[in-house]
């Protein structure tokens, strides 16, 4: 299921925001609400008065192995869509981030994956 429990998603932006990354790797985006809302949060901010509305201040890259959910809008969200499993992409990865999320995604492993 491409989304996650509505409960957290507080939690884990306010974590998003005090870490304040400029490189984020989303692992299994699922709808994009991860890298949408740290797009909105973090390139625009809210009550710091930056108005030039830069959609492109922080690298948010994602991988999502299900192609049907990748969208138009994950597109314009993400700097780069990996389709792909994360287990092929990880290793061959050049890009050092500041945070890696990996949400609700756990559970389609293997134990021994």
């Amino acid at each position: 299921m491409p989304t996650s429990h509505k409960y957290q998603i507080n939690e884990i932006m306010e974590l998003i925001v005090l870490t304040n990354p400029k490189k984020i790797l989303d692992i299994g985006i699922g709808f994009g609400k991860y890298g949408y809302l740290s797009r909105e949060y973090l390139d625009i901010g809210v009550g710091g008065g930056d108005e030039d509305y830069n959609f492109n201040k922080s690298q948010i890259d994602g991988i999502e192995v299900f192609a049907e959910y990748i969208t138009p809008l994950h597109n314009m969200i993400y700097n780069h869509i990996y389709n792909k499993n994360a287990l092929e992409v990880l290793p061959a990865l050049k890009m050092k981030y500041d945070l890696i999320l990996v949400i609700d995604v756990l559970e389609h492993f293997t134990y021994d994956d």
